[in-house]
């Protein structure tokens, strides 16, 4: 009898549970998948090998989103709904890093530290004349896109290609679709060189140069440069001894407000081990030049090179030995 009572009293209980029903409640985020494409109008030459897209959350105190995506074509993106900042940025580079990534107008992209004679296989000597010395960044295309709204039924966002920001007329983009289109583009500049006039060609053993008065880096939500001044070290060209100096590097570009000039020198290792380097002040044809992330600069050597002294570089001088010939028999 007792059992018979138990048994009636689940069944009264099981049926009104079934019978009692209640609107579900999933306690997250709502999330939503959006597809961001990349179109490279504005760098049609670009190949890198991944991109990195950071959503900022505009309607919250959460952290912002990284996303990487292989290829330059995009791909696709699970985010919450609601507001956005976006930055989008290759993301295959060795010598840069990223800092203060946690807040859109704080992110930041820096050089690492270097070596003054680096391109010449010396690791140390991190500072010249005074200012650190940093490597040279890498290319680095980047975008940005402000208060995009990812819904259920839609996007809407700003992002201008750069070659159209003098057009833009302030309306954003809305699309049914959830898609969103970033336009990057190139935002280092590229520095190129030839030196004319050096003499003793033929007793040069090696050669690299620097440029001082640079900036060390780069806000990626307005692309200002930091204030700081560092030293690029770079490789010089000399092989044909009838042809100029010539050489190539990337930098993040000067300030124009920097009262340093622009100081490059010429590094110069003669064959009987003696060091010697020329010193050029460069600021008024990197400050004119017609485009500033495509600066060319042209030096006529009219005077003979100065010794290079210890305290020259703020630091101890490398030791480099003569160049000796020597014959060796291969064994075949």
């Amino acid at each position: 009898m007792r059992k018979l009572f138990q048994t009636i009293c689940l069944v009264a209980i099981a049926g009104m549970i079934s019978c009692e029903h209640k609107k579900l409640c999933y306690h997250h985020a709502h999330l939503t998948t959006v597809r961001v494409e990349f179109d490279w109008r504005d760098a049609p030459d670009a190949n890198p090998a991944g991109m990195c897209i950071w959503f900022y959350p505009l309607d919250s105190e959460d952290a912002p989103t990284r996303v990487d995506i292989d290829g330059k074509e995009g791909g696709y993106v699970t985010v919450t709904r609601g507001r956005y900042n976006i930055i989008a940025y290759n993301n295959d580079n060795e010598t840069t890093y990223f800092n203060r990534c946690g807040d859109f107008v704080t992110h930041e992209v820096s050089s690492f530290s270097g070596g003054l004679f680096e391109p010449l296989g010396y690791s140390g000597y991190p500072v010249s004349r005074g200012e650190p010395v940093s490597v040279c960044p890498e290319v680095m295309w980047i975008c940005t896109s402000v208060d995009a709204k990812i819904s259920e039924s839609g996007v809407s966002y700003i992002c201008v290609p750069e070659s159209e920001k003098d057009q833009y007329i302030g309306l954003p983009v809305e699309r049914k679709e959830l898609v969103i289109t970033l336009f990057p583009h190139e935002v280092i500049s590229t520095y190129t060189f030839e030196i004319h006039g050096v003499e003793e060609r033929d007793e040069i053993f090696q050669v690299s140069g620097s440029l001082s008065s640079m900036a060390p880096s780069m806000l990626l939500y307005d692309e200002s440069l930091g204030e700081e001044l560092v030293t690029l070290p770079f490789s010089v060209e000399y092989a044909n001894l009838e042809a100029p100096m010539t050489g190539k590097f990337l930098t993040f570009g000067c300030r124009d407000e920097s009262a340093a000039p622009q100081t490059l020198l010429l590094y110069i290792w003669h064959n009987d081990g003696t060091r010697w380097y020329h010193n050029f002040d460069v600021s008024d044809q990197i400050r004119s030049a017609p485009d500033r992330r495509n600066v060319h600069i042209i030096i006529h050597c009219s005077t003979p090179p100065k010794e290079l002294e210890l305290d020259a570089v703020d630091g101890a001088s490398p030791n480099v030995d003569p160049w000796d010939s020597e014959n060796h028999d291969l064994r075949m």
